[in-house]
């Protein structure tokens, strides 16, 4: 029993170095040790089986202060590796990214869903291609994005609109991996996703704006869920009482108007499409956005006074929106008559696979707060 708690004590002040190296990129050993106060020679010993393990190294020195430069320590974003896939009615997408969550590999496919045998062996496929790229002694495993409400254990697929299935098990999508799968809201991927491409912060709440909208909030960089196992599901907020009708059964959700087909319907290159037609100055597709920024300026603003705290825009629309997003405050302002502050608006920092490195995030993350390799429990 004595022998198990020293081991797990020594495990438990391993990892919270690591996690200190992590978020702070270029860190030395005795800041290493004032952060967390332990003794030197303790920081050391870790440091040095960090080391050993690949998992640390030594990136320089900082400027002398008047003794010795102290050697600044940053973790090995390429020590281990994690596939994430995001699954959608249209294409099925796979990337291969670091512990940084920079994409190293990217590989798509586009092929309608199926809740079927031969669809797995589709995403099975895309899998094995992925791995290609990985060491197997630096791979995390594989999570999927899906647009689906899922019940907390990830088991189960509750409803998934778009892609016209409910009450059904993730087991048949994984049937051909042979491997142990997490399966994540793409909205909740997507959030977690950009809650570490940017410093913690107490709070933080994303808005998913893509073919469904959908949200995530986080506390430091979990994400926070409710007694049901959802979350901010802020595209099924009504804006419109007796408006049009959504996929969930009520009327006036978020859905109905700020979904992104909205914007790209009727462009063959859907979104893109249409953004290049509102650069241009064309007077129709100024007319659409002018209207979808006055429904987006009504949702935001009921989210901030709802959670008051830092709300990134992101999903395929939100990686658009950084030239426009004047256009969208003054929307705001409108509605808010201009009392509060819009420090809190950010922009997304992944404008694309967003859900998709969130599923490689589930397993980055989880090795983060172990810095050990972690079995995913099937």
């Amino acid at each position: 029993m004595g022998a198990n708690k020293e081991m797990a004590g020594r495990q438990t002040s391993r990892n919270r170095i690591y996690r200190v190296i992590y978020e702070n990129k270029g860190v030395s050993r005795q800041t290493i040790a004032d952060t967390l106060h332990m003794s030197l020679p303790t920081v050391v010993t870790y440091l040095n089986e960090l080391k050993e393990e690949g998992l640390v190294r030594e990136t320089g020195v900082f400027a002398s202060t008047g003794g010795r430069r102290a050697v600044s320590y940053e973790i090995d974003e390429d020590s281990r590796m994690a596939v994430g896939m995001e699954v959608t009615a249209d294409y099925a997408k796979a990337v291969l990214v670091n512990l940084r969550g920079n994409v190293l590999a990217k590989e798509k496919v586009e092929h309608p869903f199926s809740y079927t045998k031969e669809y797995a062996g589709l995403l099975h496929s895309l899998l094995k291609r992925i791995k290609k790229r990985v060491d197997q002694e630096k791979y995390l495993g594989v999570g999927i994005a899906l647009p689906a409400i899922l019940s907390p254990d990830g088991k189960q697929i509750l409803h998934a609109e778009t892609l016209g299935i409910e009450n059904v098990e993730t087991d048949l999508l994984k049937s051909e991996m042979h491997e142990p799968v997490l399966f994540f809201h793409d909205s909740a991927a997507a959030g977690l996703a950009e809650g570490y491409a940017r410093p913690v912060t107490d709070h933080l709440a994303y808005l998913y704006l893509s073919d469904t909208v959908g949200g995530a909030i986080l506390d430091g960089r979990e994400l926070v869920f409710g007694r049901h196992g959802q979350s901010a599901e802020f595209g099924h907020m009504i804006l419109h009482p007796g408006g049009k009708r959504c996929y969930c059964g009520r009327n006036g959700c978020a859905d109905t108007c700020l979904s992104a087909k909205r914007l790209a319907q009727g462009e063959a290159d859907g979104l893109a499409g249409f953004f290049r037609q509102l650069e241009r100055g064309e007077i129709e597709a100024k007319s659409r956005f002018q209207s979808y920024c006055r429904e987006l300026a009504l949702l935001i603003s009921n989210i901030r006074v709802t959670l008051d705290c830092d709300l990134i825009l992101g999903g395929d629309v939100g990686g658009f929106l950084p030239p426009y997003m004047e256009e969208v405050k003054e929307e705001i302002r409108r509605l808010d008559g201009g009392i509060m502050p819009l420090d809190y608006l950010k922009t997304c920092v992944y404008g694309e696979d967003a859900a998709a490195r969130g599923g490689a995030f589930l397993l980055i993350q989880e090795f983060v707060k172990n810095s050990v390799l972690v079995t995913v429990q099937p």
